[in-house]
């Protein structure tokens, strides 16, 4: 549950409401940080809540992520600058003219998982699926474009073609429309800040879907176990440099977690 931020000032946990208090009140505090730049984080839980298990969460941490379900937390801002740009930009991609018969256009798909008998949803919203044709285009906001795709996205990319064989559009212009996109090609398009080099398209390859399958069953058993168990999972992240977001998590709040309760 994300409960506020991380004052760039005083470097203290502060809620929403009281970092928007101190922000317009120019005796009690003089920060650069954009108020439109609050009021997006403090809207982040609302407009996920009924994502659930997405395609983010399957290639993300499932540590961070149980830690992000069952523990209040504050994001350091420049960490917020990133996540919500890139919410802009893809309000950006949302907004060109497509034809709704050959397009689908960041509409959030939704499709049960068969674990061991039990049907588990899982949801995901690719950017942009021509469905005439059969292609899929993710986009991406990075500081610097890539020169190769990393493994998180190219999983996200076939998780993605896995919902379009036969998931529910459950957000969208075609919200209840049942759709069977046969994806024959496509891949990521990076889009980045920096002039010199602004984007760069790369092709992904598609996996055969018992692959697709196999790898969301290996990543989602973590997940289903802590949800019966209440134990959060071990990190099981994917980058393969730096700390893991679950690591920064636990190494920051330890101390604000044990002051109120919520782990000893």
């Amino acid at each position: 549950m994300l409960k506020g931020v991380v004052c760039p000032q005083t470097q203290q946990f502060e809620t929403f409401d009281t970092c928007c208090r101190r922000h317009n009140d120019s005796e009690e505090r003089d920060c650069n940080a954009p108020r439109f730049l609050l009021n997006e984080l403090s809207k982040n839980d609302e407009k996920r809540k009924e994502v659930r298990i997405s395609t983010t969460v399957l290639t993300g941490c499932a540590r961070s992520y149980a830690i992000k379900q069952s523990r209040p937390y504050f994001i350091e801002l420049p960490s917020g600058w990133n996540m919500a740009r890139g919410s802009w930009a893809h309000a950006m991609f949302e907004n060109g003219h497509y034809s709704e018969h050959e397009y689908l256009i960041e509409e959030r798909l939704r499709k049960y998982f068969d674990y061991n008998g039990v049907l588990i949803p899982v949801t995901g919203q690719p950017d942009e699926v021509n469905r005439v044709h059969g292609i899929l285009i993710d986009y991406k906001t990075k500081h610097m474009v890539p020169t190769s795709v990393p493994i998180e996205h190219e999983a996200q990319f076939n998780i993605y073609i896995w919902l379009l064989r036969g998931g529910e559009v459950i957000e969208g212009k075609h919200t209840g429309e049942v759709v069977d996109v046969p994806i024959v090609r496509g891949g990521m398009h990076y889009v980045s800040w920096q002039p010199k080099v602004p984007w760069r398209r790369i092709q992904v390859p598609i996996w055969d879907m018992f692959d697709t399958e196999e790898w969301m069953m290996e990543r989602m058993t973590p997940l289903l176990s802590w949800k019966d168990s209440g134990i959060l999972p071990s990190c099981n992240s994917l980058f393969t440099y730096g700390k893991c977001e679950c690591q920064k998590l636990e190494e920051s709040h330890n101390d604000y977690w044990r002051e109120h309760g919520i782990i000893r």
